[in-house]
């Protein structure tokens, strides 16, 4: 089986990383994006808070955490989207209006 979040052959903006985790901007979304480098979807509370913690000094103030996994559903990984995101919204998937948060 191949994993891509296992792989990450291309790496974009690097934010963070460390043995744990590793912060980029996903490549479909174009948002910052934490990934937990081992392939599982369980991990601890303590794993769990430090995650937040650190997507949440990245992402700029108005943004929240999308802990859905779609593309992707069995490496977790973490969205830091804006106010604005609907996943069947195409128009905004890919799209964020004037600036990357939807602000005009």
């Amino acid at each position: 089986m191949t994993c891509d979040l296992c792989e990450l052959k291309t790496i974009t903006k690097l934010h963070y990383e460390d043995d744990t985790v590793i912060v980029i901007d996903c490549m479909d979304c174009e948002v910052p994006m934490i990934v937990y480098k081992k392939h599982t979807m369980s991990i601890s509370q303590e794993d769990e808070e430090m995650m937040t913690r650190i997507l949440t000094k990245i992402a700029p103030p108005e943004a929240y955490i999308d802990k859905v996994q779609r593309a992707i559903p069995n490496h977790l990984h973490w969205h830091a989207r804006n106010k604005h995101f609907d996943a069947y919204d195409d128009e905004h998937f890919n799209a964020y209006g004037d600036d990357d948060w939807g602000n005009p």
